[in-house]
């Protein structure tokens, strides 16, 4: 069975994206959901820096970091895989994910390469986080959820994550991928009458709030999450926007308490 996720006590904020040259803030301290007590063995260690994994088999985001480079799609596929069997997704992404990005993105802006390393670590990502999904237990939520990449947005590693981690706590989520149309996002919502939306935008180009103020009114209420660095200062006020991986269960899962 696929360990639970659990944003449980908090821990230091690590960001929801792959790192660029950024600073993000602390995110705020954040309460369990209530109806999904968190048994020992699915705690999420807090982040630190790259650090060889403590148990035999599993890759260190250094080790998972140099098959990326090689374009060894087999041993990132492995690492992967196991990591998200043994720990869940929360501490994969935390753990491994964003260290081996903040490694390729070093490659990039040191030598100029590194877009192939990127593009293969990101399908293997894609690929491992799909099986990880099949074997997530029946939703027990009676409402989806819905996650999109803005409009125009082409990056989507992190809904896909997200989905993968929701999907562990028995939510159901519908995957809406890349440059989601505002106009198709409003249709879906009306459609499905989600109990919560992320939509996230990592570049600026695309982080444009107005849209989100357009987007349909339900009944039941449907929260409006957003993340990434892309969203403009001025959102619309009944929006909550995360900045955290943790950040972003949490305010999911409060909407189906």
């Amino acid at each position: 069975a696929a360990p639970p996720e659990s944003p449980g006590r908090p821990e230091p904020a690590v960001p929801f994206e792959y790192p660029r040259p950024f600073e993000f803030p602390r995110s705020p301290e954040y309460p369990r959901p209530s109806e999904h007590p968190r048994p020992p063995e699915s705690a999420v260690p807090p982040a630190s820096a790259v650090r060889p994994a403590a148990e035999p088999g599993l890759l260190s985001a250094a080790m998972l970091a140099r098959a990326a480079t090689a374009l060894d799609a087999a041993t990132v596929s492995a690492g992967l895989d196991a990591a998200l069997a043994a720990h869940g997704v929360v501490w994969t992404w935390e753990r491994l994910v964003l260290p081996v990005f903040a490694a390729v993105t070093r490659r990039q802006q040191d030598t100029g390469t590194g877009i192939d390393v990127e593009h293969l670590f990101s399908d293997r990502l894609q690929a491992a986080l799909a099986r990880f999904s099949a074997r997530a237990p029946s939703p027990v939520h009676p409402r989806p959820v819905l996650l999109a990449g803005a409009e125009e947005e082409q990056h989507a590693l992190p809904i896909h994550a997200l989905a993968a981690a929701l999907g562990t706590l028995g939510v159901e989520a519908r995957v809406l991928g890349a440059r989601t149309p505002y106009a198709a996002l409003s249709d879906a919502m009306r459609r499905l009458g989600p109990a919560a939306v992320f939509v996230w935008s990592q570049i600026r180009e695309t982080g444009d709030p107005a849209p989100l103020a357009a987007l349909p009114r339900l009944r039941p209420a449907c929260r409006i999450v957003v993340g990434g660095l892309g969203w403009w200062d001025d959102l619309p006020t009944h929006v909550v926007r995360v900045n955290t991986f943790r950040d972003a269960i949490s305010a999911v899962m409060t909407t189906l308490r």
